[in-house]
């Protein structure tokens, strides 16, 4: 190999030094970093330290954040009235708690462990009562749930219980495709 683990070592190995001191950062930056949230809105403040290494990343600090909106991509679910509290300690970011309104309360908590900064664990806990989460061409659901999910991103495990409180869930029209007997 190439000596000293080559540029991809060296690069996960190079100090780092982030801060990131804020009294209105928009959230609107946050669709840049996933397409997970479209119409993202709403403001940060606090202040949020990075140091070690992109491989061994050391984080302090603490973010509010408040008047928050975000539309969940894969299910159509708008989430508004977002705020709540994140702390960053050592190698974990700190859920407090992150609370939103889907027509009915969405709660989150819990941690990412970063580690491994490409493969986060998580330890995450969701809330929801009788809120709308699905909104979009396949129909409208509100729910009563309680998940958690837990483990390494590759690995992670969903577990808990959804109810359907109240929905409508369309039906596709036929294909003009006609079902042929076997018998």
């Amino acid at each position: 190999g190439t000596p000293g683990g080559g540029p991809k070592q060296r690069l996960l190995d190079a100090p780092l030094a982030v801060d990131i001191n804020a009294d209105s950062l928009p959230l609107e930056l946050i669709p840049y970093l996933t397409d997970a949230v479209a119409d993202v809105h709403g403001v940060t403040a606090g202040r949020f330290i990075v140091r070690g290494t992109v491989s061994h990343p050391e984080m302090s600090g603490s973010i509010q954040i408040s008047h928050g909106s975000a539309k969940i991509v894969a299910t159509g679910a708008t989430i508004t009235n977002i705020r709540g509290s994140l702390r960053a300690a050592k190698d974990t970011i700190h859920i407090d708690s992150l609370v939103g309104q889907a027509r009915g309360e969405v709660r989150l908590w819990g941690s990412l462990a970063m580690k491994n900064i490409r493969e986060p664990a998580f330890n995450l806990s969701l809330v929801a009562d009788n809120a709308e989460m699905l909104r979009d061409r396949r129909g409208r659901v509100r729910t009563d749930a309680n998940l958690t999910l837990v483990g390494p991103f590759r690995d992670a495990r969903l577990g808990g219980r959804v109810d359907i409180t109240q929905g409508v869930i369309y039906v596709p029209k036929p294909s003009g495709q006609h079902v042929i007997s076997a018998s």
